[in-house]
């Protein structure tokens, strides 16, 4: 009986490297938590772009009530100083949602400790609209697509795991 070693015996392939090659039991796992990042980001500049809009809205309202005379030494009417104060905390509260996703999206590129956490914290927040412009479907869906990434078993494990983040060296 000739012995074949198991060299000899098939020749060598090399396998195309992709996400189940390299994170076998994550699945697809790598790819979602990926897209969800991006929309993360996304939907965080829109509303910073959002709140700085608004701000800017405020202050172009602060200047034209005060350029414009009003009267003898009379104040503006207190209906501007109550819509000033309703948009100064739109955009406060528009800042931080988008303070809050830039946060979440980092620590979900780093797979950094609490990642899935806060994701899911930022997910929920963005599910809550500050203001309706044309994008008002947009963080709805986006906030639901990240809870429902987020929830999948694989994903949990992927991002408990230390490894090193996929897009940034070591967290």
């Amino acid at each position: 009986m000739s012995e074949q070693r198991p060299e000899e015996a098939a020749p060598n392939k090399t396998a195309a490297l992709s996400y189940a090659s390299v994170y076998p039991s994550y699945g697809s796992a790598p790819t979602l938590v990926r897209v969800a990042m991006i929309l993360l980001y996304v939907m965080a500049g829109l509303d910073l772009f959002g709140g700085l809009g608004v701000a800017a809205a405020i202050l172009l309202k602060f200047f034209v009530y005060h350029a414009v005379p009003v009267g003898a030494g009379h104040p503006p009417p207190p209906d501007v100083w109550v819509r000033v104060v309703i948009d100064s905390g739109i955009a406060i509260l528009c800042c931080l949602e988008g303070a809050l996703l830039l946060v979440a999206a980092t620590k979900l590129v780093r797979r950094s400790r609490n990642a899935w956490g806060l994701a899911l914290a930022a997910a929920i927040v963005c599910c809550v609209q500050f203001q309706c412009s044309i994008f008002c479907v947009l963080p709805l869906g986006i906030g639901v697509y990240t809870i429902v990434v987020l929830v999948q078993e694989s994903v949990r494990r992927y991002l408990q795991d230390s490894a090193p983040g996929f897009l940034v060296g070591t967290p």
